[in-house]
């Protein structure tokens, strides 16, 4: 069965919108989605850049990390109740990435300092 112009168009259109529903909205304090659930409040990120910061400051972290590592590294000394989901990382480094403090690789899973 071939499907006309139409068809093919409001099945793009449908996806569109989905994929736009799905989309992450930069607050300044806070990252939410469009329901206006919270990611990562400005609490929450404060304390991820000063987690960032000591585990990068030392050797072999200063200027590349893995995310699986990177968020190891973070939740390590936490306490279970106040671990950070994957959601929250990627919240925050998204957010760091916007300020250009780091730079997100999706090809090699990796996270850079700038």
């Amino acid at each position: 069965m071939v499907e006309s112009p139409t068809q093919v168009t409001e099945d793009f259109m449908d996806t569109d919108e989905t994929r736009q529903q799905s989309f992450v909205e930069l607050d300044f304090d806070t990252l939410v989605i469009e329901d206006n659930r919270e990611i990562i409040t400005s609490e929450r990120m404060t304390l991820f850049q000063e987690h960032l910061n000591r585990i990068t400051s030392i050797p072999p972290y200063e200027n590349s990390i893995s995310f699986d590592v990177l968020i190891q590294e973070i939740n390590n000394n936490l306490p279970e109740n106040q671990a950070y989901t994957s959601e929250e990382v990627n919240a925050a480094l998204k957010k760091m990435q916007d300020r250009n403090k780091l730079m997100i690789s999706n090809e090699d899973n990796m996270v850079y300092l700038i």
